[in-house]
């Protein structure tokens, strides 16, 4: 999602498909491989959404990022020469378990500086700098093995977090409204590491997979359709290479915790992603050469009228869980336990539509929006179930995560100078919940007669208010910030 060496203040919007796959390894002593996780990450929907300033005329400096809107994908799950699962070649043996699984986070952040050094004949070379780093966090539920029944519950939550400085080299070449463009990084400070739950077996596992390399590279292509728009196709490709560390395990069940030094673990991530968008210069130079006439660099006072807009932040969430009953069998919630938070921070994305009137300084009017977030809670244990200890080396799992909201809004502004208003909004909100609860025998809960996992996805109603501002810094091309809080 290139989006450099365009002169002013430029902010960019894509949606993409990411495909890849994050591994986790475990080794024997001897380096061999005890074991290996691969998740995958089958064609998952992300926004993209960046912000470029030129500063000097030779310097760009940004960030970018991407989240993620849904999350398909896959666990194969591999152990091998443990003594007791099908032989995969004489004298060894290989456990192998495939389950679904829900990717529910996705996140990038790239914060970056340019320096050019070439600049001709509508060819521009530049150096880069920058920092990033991703997370990702994964969730499998039931699937099959070749060594006997899975549980239908949720088996393992995963989360893998990557982050590095880097440097490398941007290119751009302009010809007429057609601009090809692109990128490779490179790093060898990169580190890595990961949170591996099994919850059917109570054991947490944390590595660290110390100083690794990273390469990443992007390929665009934009064409200008004025001083102001242009419309974007990318490709990326990012490569986080194997890395090794210690790993510790925790025994939820109250046994000790054991360190494994030395090359214990690994990991690593590669990833694709194509995207479609566009990008939009709040502080435009004309182009020359491309056919456009130069125009001046207007800011009318539009209030009126239809709006239309893409937004993207941050959420912070919270869901209360009260467990009133419980049934199949019949027993009464512990009343210590049956009710808790699921707290989450995350990403949100989404689209609004608005119509608004001006009378003399006041602009008011009606905005509806829909998004979605990637927060998403999980809880060991099933709450009311159990006392709070014997919950906490429960290898059962809640999980609460945010569906896709909307809102629908009255808004009223002030206007501080003709291109720049602050509104406050308000009126009715709505969002999709959904809830999981995965129950295990070996939990020995009265209550867990037998291995079920339920799901439930409710839409939850109730209001939204906040206040924001807005301003038209060309023609009818606008931009805002807005805090909102809601209650459901």
């Amino acid at each position: 999602m290139p989006a450099l060496f365009l002169s002013g203040i430029v902010t960019e919007y894509s949606v993409g498909l990411l495909k890849g796959k994050a591994q986790e390894f475990v080794y024997n002593p001897n380096g061999s491989t005890l074991s290996r996780l691969d998740w995958t990450m089958d064609n998952v929907a992300m926004l993209n959404a960046g912000t470029s300033v030129r500063l000097l005329p030779w310097l760009v400096v940004g960030l970018k990022g991407s989240i993620n809107l849904d999350g398909r994908g896959t666990l194969n799950d591999y152990d091998f020469d443990t003594g007791f699962c099908p032989p995969s070649t004489p004298g060894h043996d290989e456990c192998h378990s495939n389950s679904p699984t829900k990717l529910r986070r996705a996140t990038m952040l790239d914060i970056f500086g340019s320096a050019d050094f070439v600049r001709s004949g509508g060819v521009t070379v530049s150096a880069l700098a920058g920092y990033k780093t991703d997370n990702y966090r994964w969730q499998a539920f039931g699937g099959t093995a070749n060594y006997g029944p899975l549980s239908p519950g949720l088996g393992i939550s995963f989360e893998q977090r990557w982050s590095t400085p880097y440097l490398g080299l941007g290119f751009a070449a302009t010809h007429g409204a057609l601009t090809v463009n692109g990128r490779l990084i490179g790093s060898a400070w990169a580190n890595g590491d990961d949170t591996d739950s099994h919850h059917l077996r109570s054991l947490l596992f944390s590595d660290d997979f110390g100083t690794t390399k990273m390469v990443s590279g992007d390929v665009g292509i934009a064409y200008r359709v004025n001083q102001y728009l242009s419309l974007t196709a990318d490709y990326r490709y990012q490569n986080w290479g194997i890395g090794k560390g210690p790993t510790t395990v925790h025994d939820l069940t109250g046994g000790p915790t054991t360190v494994f030094p030395g090359d214990a673990a690994g990991g690593n991530n590669i990833s694709q992603m194509v995207s479609l968008g566009m990008k939009v210069s709040l502080s435009p130079e004309p182009m020359v050469g491309g056919g456009l006439k130069d125009e001046p660099l207007a800011r009318p006072a539009v209030w009126t009228g239809w709006t239309i807009g893409v937004t993207s932040g941050f959420e912070w969430q919270r869901n209360s869980w009260r467990t009133t009953s419980l049934d199949s069998p019949p027993f009464p919630p512990d009343a210590s336990t049956a009710s808790t938070a699921f707290d989450d921070t995350g990403e949100r994305a989404g689209l609004f539509l608005g119509h608004s009137w001006r009378t003399g300084g006041v602009v008011w009017g009606l905005e509806a929006d829909i998004g979605k977030s990637n927060t998403s809670a999980t809880k060991i244990g099933i709450p009311g179930t159990a006392s709070a200890a014997e919950l906490a080396a429960s290898p059962d799992a809640t999980v609460v995560s945010a569906g896709y909201d909307g809102s629908v809004r009255a808004r009223a502004g002030i206007l501080l100078a003709p291109p720049l208003q602050v509104y406050a909004t308000g009126g009715f909100a709505f969002e999709r919940v959904q809830a999981s609860a995965s129950c295990s025998v070996s939990s020995g809960s009265a209550w867990c007669s037998d291995e079920r996992h339920q799901e439930l996805s409710k839409l939850t109603v109730g209001w939204t208010a906040g206040a924001g501002y807005e301003w038209v810094f060309a023609g009818n091309w606008f931009t805002r910030g807005e805090y909102r809080y809601t209650s459901l």
